[in-house]
């Protein structure tokens, strides 16, 4: 805050000589104050040229240093928050998320949540001890804000962390299997309707990217987008490559590309029309 301070205060006395020096000019000769060179004798005071010309110099290195500074605090913060995000990637992959898991008890404790969990992730083999915690979480919208009370689910979703990632990525694999659950393996009645979805649990960076990522392929150019681990993934076709998307940044890229493409495009058809 200091530096932030020190750095505005001499901004605007390098602006005020700049605009004092700008407006000596516009003056007439005999407007302007009397300079005069100092004599080794005498004592330096504000009309001498010299004594202007070490003030300006001194204003300008103050904000050099200040920009030096401001820019090192600026790399060190960018360093300190993707060693953050690392630390949440690799927390994540031990995680997954469960939706549409019926919460029967409103009061449910961690160790139903977990059998939940096992019944959810039939198939794979998994006991209690590989799970370390699993708990209900709010509902999110897709670009990963908290929804309002009154557009939460009737069943939050669960996430479920273990203790290895071998078990969490075999579980994973076999998802699909979650589809063949039957409402009496949660002790609900037959006619109850169902529907349970796996999913790798991202972190609000991530969740973000898939959030813009889809709206792109909604656009029509992509026909598949999914994420997995520490990155998101776009597909024209089945046949076409992947492409990695890591950061927003990415994505932006990939939008220009494409905005840049379809000009040319377009170029190559006026040109062919004329």
């Amino acid at each position: 805050m200091e530096i932030q301070t020190n750095f505005i205060s001499i901004q605007k006395e390098v602006n005020y000589e700049k605009q004092h020096g700008a407006g000596k000019k516009q003056r007439t000769w005999s407007q302007m104050p009397s300079l005069r060179i100092a004599q080794p004798d005498t004592k330096p005071n504000e009309n001498d040229v010299q004594f202007l010309s070490n003030e300006y110099d001194d204003l300008l290195k103050r904000l050099t240093n200040l920009e030096a500074q401001v820019s090192e605090i600026a790399r060190k913060t960018e360093s300190i928050s993707k060693a953050i995000d690392d630390i949440q990637l690799y927390s994540y992959q031990y995680n997954l998320k469960l939706v549409g898991v019926p919460q029967t008890d409103p009061d449910e404790k961690a160790s139903s949540t977990i059998d939940l969990c096992l019944n959810s992730g039939i198939g794979a083999d998994v006991s209690a001890s590989d799970i370390d915690i699993a708990h209900r979480v709010p509902t999110r919208n897709q670009n990963g804000r908290r929804r309002q009370a009154s557009q939460s689910l009737t069943n939050p979703p669960i996430i479920c962390k273990f203790t290895r990632r071998i078990i969490r990525d075999d579980v994973l694999s076999k998802r699909r299997n979650s589809n063949r659950l039957l409402p009496t393996n949660f002790g609900l009645q037959s006619e109850n309707d169902m529907k349970i979805s796996i999913f790798s649990h991202l972190t609000p960076r991530l969740q973000e990217l898939l959030y813009l990522a889809k709206s792109f392929k909604e656009q029509g150019s992509h026909k598949y987008c999914w994420a997995k681990d520490t990155a998101v993934f776009l597909r024209k076709s089945h046949s076409s490559r992947v492409i990695r998307l890591n950061t927003v940044q990415d994505l932006e890229e990939l939008c220009q590309s494409k905005a840049g493409g379809a000009a040319r495009n377009e170029t190559v058809f006026d040109s062919a029309q004329s």
